[in-house]
């Protein structure tokens, strides 16, 4: 029987060999989970780079919108600076000129005011006695708005001789201010040294007939009570030509450079 059936298989060798189902092809599932897991472990590992490289280009962004930020409001500060410096420099010069004018509206004012020595019968004052003498007085008022103080005058100088000679004399000529310091207020005015001059008859006479010119002249310093203290005092100078016709003083005029003057 055993060979019946291999003839018969022998005999049976046209037919189609039957081939065994081919085996299913597993994908290994172990390399695909550990293909899976180096690949998230990757991205895993990545994700902090990319984190990293927007915080740095965020902080760029931020640190240079802060720059420019920074830099427009420093600008605008020095601006403002330089403004309120501007506007206190101003300011100041305002006050500055506020106190000069204040100073100078509320000054004293010492005007000098001549008359002559010699008291008439008539009760008038004149230059000249019945003996050649003569003699200016000088008094000192104050006609500004506060009192002077620590005024000094000088002693009222004559100038006698013949013209040229004597607008020499009176253009060289400085007061020596040499009086006790006094107080001068608007209602109380001082009168300075009086002196009185001996002439003789032939320059009594030159001066009559214009050959001789006689002028007086003098001053006074003085200072305000105000603050700050000055550096410089205020000068109060006179300066009279005597004539001998019409009125007895006449300011002093070119050529003489010394005049009458408030400083």
């Amino acid at each position: 029987m055993d060979e019946s059936k291999s003839e018969y298989h022998q005999n049976d060798t046209n037919r189609d060999i039957e081939q065994p189902p081919a085996a299913l092809k597993h994908t290994n599932q172990t390399v695909n989970d550990s293909t899976r897991a180096d690949y998230c472990q990757q991205k895993k590992t990545d994700w902090p780079q990319y984190v990293e490289a927007a915080c740095a280009i965020l902080l760029v962004i931020i640190t240079g919108t802060y720059t420019y930020y920074a830099a427009g409001q420093l600008h605008k500060l020095r601006r403002a600076v330089v403004a309120a410096e501007g506007a206190n420099r101003i300011a100041g010069d305002n006050l500055a000129f506020a106190h000069r004018q204040f100073r100078m509206d509320e000054r004293p004012y010492l005007s000098p005011d001549p008359r002559g020595i010699f008291l008439t019968p008539e009760k008038t004052w004149v230059l000249f006695d019945n003996t050649h003498r003569f003699g200016v007085c000088v008094t000192f008022y104050n006609r500004g708005k506060s009192p002077a103080i620590e005024v000094m005058t000088s002693d009222t100088q004559y100038k006698i001789g013949p013209k040229a000679q004597v607008v020499d004399e009176v253009n060289n000529y400085r007061p020596d201010y040499n009086s006790p310091p006094m107080l001068i207020t608007t209602d109380s005015p001082i009168t300075a040294g009086c002196e009185t001059r001996q002439l003789s008859i032939s320059e009594e006479k030159a001066w009559q007939e214009g050959d001789v010119d006689i002028y007086v002249v003098g001053g006074a310093v003085y200072k305000d009570m105000f603050d700050p203290p000055l550096t410089q005092p205020y000068e109060t100078t006179y300066c009279w030509r005597i004539s001998n016709r019409g009125m007895p003083f006449s300011s002093c005029k070119s050529p003489a450079t010394f005049r009458t003057a408030i400083r």
